[in-house]
């Protein structure tokens, strides 16, 4: 039985989630908390995020090296800082694959074999909650521009692609014990509602 919990932070690129991690690591005791990203967290992880990101792969393709990276991750970080106490604050997760790959990509053919994916990989419930930050794309990539920082393939996908991938999160997230978090607001008030419902989720 596992001792901590586990949470995911979601949303697309400019929505504000790493800046949110961010603020999350100042306040949280990393003694009692763990911070995790998928893919990366793992030697083979970040291996798997580089095949990912320089590559034109398949829709497919893609799902089974996210679940090779995915369960790397469980079994080598997740399930050991749950055994040891600690709750695991995870950048991205299986709801990502729902919203890139099934409906960015526009793949419905792939749930059948996602779903079947999670049974053999993810232990039941091994998520607590997750925390969708929610934002118009033309404003998330709008904020992505004034960045100026280097971009992915994936960020290279037009607005009609990441309006799909939005509405996938917003539709596959009610499976789960979830939190949609309005990131249009100012960064204080996004971070009130956010720390304010984690703190207390995690007591």
């Amino acid at each position: 039985m596992k001792k901590g919990k586990v949470i995911v932070i979601e949303g697309v690129d400019g929505a504000g989630k790493t800046t949110q991690i961010n603020l999350l690591k100042e306040i949280l005791n990393p003694e009692e908390n763990i911070f995790l990203k998928e893919p990366g967290s793992t030697k083979s992880g970040q291996e798997i995020r580089r095949v990912i990101l320089d590559n034109d792969l398949d829709a497919k393709t893609e799902v089974m090296l996210f679940y090779s990276a995915r369960n790397e991750l469980i079994l080598k970080e997740i399930l050991t800082a749950l055994e040891r106490g600690q709750n695991v604050i995870i950048d991205r997760f299986e709801l990502s694959t729902w919203a890139y790959q099934v409906y960015g990509r526009q793949r419905p053919d792939l749930a059948s074999f996602i779903e079947n994916l999670s049974r053999e990989i993810i232990p039941e419930n091994l998520v607590d909650k997750y925390y969708f930050f929610d934002l118009d794309v033309e404003i998330s990539k709008e904020r992505e521009r004034s960045r100026d920082e280097a971009t992915s393939r994936f960020d290279a996908q037009g607005v009609e692609f990441f309006n799909r991938v939005r509405g996938g999160y917003k539709k596959e997230i009610m499976r789960y014990p979830h939190q949609i978090i309005d990131a249009s607001k100012s960064l204080e008030e996004v971070t009130e509602v956010f720390q304010k419902d984690l703190l207390n989720f995690l007591k």
